[in-house]
């Protein structure tokens, strides 16, 4: 076939075939059943549907380097998964995601011949490369949401939430992975519409698919927006602070849009980004650092360094455990709803086991889908449900290293506690007093 197609089309036009991530390394049995096509002088380039597994997180990874690193390791690189789910280690040979060794290698098939490819004759070509717009995209980047289909799904480990900062990463680390390189000459991503945007996906009168859009691999509508570290940079450069005094490069979440009134101050502003992005601040000498907070290094605390008391020798460890009625109930959360003509709206969630009203609220004056609006009260919701216990004790000034927002891990009396320190005090010049909230 790819010959005949040759004829028609003429030498002037580049022949291939796309192969789907799965086979276009071999088959079961260990055959290279495709080198044959591979190595056609009718076939220009290696096509990969490029829909490898990278990562295999529980939740969302926002760490771009992490996905760029997962393309030279886990399943299909390091391990298969056998029929009962468990992870047995595989050779290189037939390590599918292993493209740099597939391509630099001959080929042997089981009955030991070797295949007509020929290393490094012919570049790759992901002809589709793409992510859905949910949670844990990166676990399994070949699953198509489209609830009109048997063959609908989403990804391993994925809640079915919008989340269209995972894609975002998924194509940004691809990007970063394979540019300049010898190996790949071209990559085209899936999916780019030809219908106009936004009468689609908007238009469910005239086109029947516009709800699959929301998390589906289109990248219209998804990425033309700032970023939260431009918005961070921005609101410091308004309080006078220098460039060269901050530094936001570690922060990497979607925003669509940010209003700032007169009345506002930027601590405030920055306080209410951090609890709704889950970042936090570090001042450092005259510089202002910006840490997402699942990125922060774990310190771990000698429960043999707790300083005790002077006057009883006692353990200046002590725990306080909130009441229930202490607890939050409620977050609410004021925000400007994009996809429906920017409206100001509210979001709210409830822990509908607590009897009380103790409600937490941001007024925000954020451009926010729904989705992402609700994920949010959400997230802080839960924080709050587990934050109910209030841990102070005293340390030596060798530990004057430690900060406020900083984690920390002690193991006290057999309980281990994990602590965002809340407040740090110097007690005199050798001693620090810590009060940390549980986080976990």
């Amino acid at each position: 076939m790819a010959k005949q197609v040759k004829e028609i089309l003429g030498k002037n036009v580049k022949i291939s075939y796309g192969a789907d991530w799965s086979e276009f390394h071999h088959t079961d049995g260990g055959w290279y059943n495709l080198d044959k096509l591979w190595a056609s002088e009718y076939i220009d380039f290696v096509g990969i549907d490029a829909y490898f597994p990278l990562t295999n997180n529980n939740k969302t990874t926002y760490d771009l380097q992490e996905v760029i690193d997962a393309w030279e390791a886990g399943e299909g690189y390091d391990y298969y998964l056998d029929a009962k789910g468990k992870k047995q280690p595989l050779d290189a040979k037939y390590a599918w995601k292993n493209i740099k060794w597939w391509w630099e290698n001959n080929h042997i098939n089981p009955d030991g011949n070797k295949t007509n490819w020929q290393p490094k004759s012919k570049k790759i070509w992901f002809t589709e490369i793409g992510f859905p717009s949910i949670d844990c995209a990166t676990n399994q980047p070949n699953v198509f949401y489209d609830p009109s289909s048997a063959e609908s799904n989403i990804p391993k480990h994925s809640k079915g939430k919008v989340d269209f900062q995972a894609q975002k990463i998924g194509l940004l680390a691809t990007e970063m992975k394979w540019k300049n390189s010898s190996m790949i000459e071209n990559k085209f991503i899936w999916a780019w519409d030809a219908r106009p945007y936004p009468s689609w996906p908007d238009r469910r009168d005239v086109w029947a698919d516009g709800d699959c859009w929301i998390k589906g691999h289109w990248i219209q509508g998804k990425f033309f927006q700032s970023n939260l570290n431009a918005v961070l940079l921005d609101i410091c450069k308004k309080a006078n602070l220098k460039p060269d005094q901050i530094d936001v490069s570690k922060i990497n979440s979607d925003i669509i849009g940010f209003c700032i009134f007169d009345n506002s101050t930027a601590k405030n502003i920055i306080k209410d980004l951090s609890k709704l992005y889950h970042f936090a601040v570090y001042e450092e000498g005259q510089k202002i650092d910006f840490i997402p907070k699942e990125s922060r290094a774990l310190n771990h605390i000698d429960s043999g360094d707790i300083v005790v008391k002077q006057d009883d020798m006692q353990s200046t460890f002590s725990v306080y455990k909130l009441g229930s009625e202490e607890l939050i109930s409620e977050v609410k959360l004021n925000y400007i709803l994009y996809d429906q003509e920017y409206v100001l709206t509210n979001a709210t969630a409830k822990n509908y086991q607590l009897n009380h009203n103790n409600e937490f609220f941001i007024d925000a004056s954020i451009i926010l889908t729904e989705s992402e609006a609700d994920g949010m009260v959400q997230k802080l919701l839960n924080d709050f449900s587990i934050q109910d216990t209030i841990v102070a004790f005293a340390l030596p000034m060798t530990y004057a290293h430690l900060k406020p927002n900083d984690l920390i891990q002690i193991e006290y009396k057999s309980q281990s506690y994990v602590l965002e320190i809340v407040k740090i005090e110097i007690k005199n010049i050798s001693t620090i007093n810590i009060f940390g909230i549980q986080v976990s």
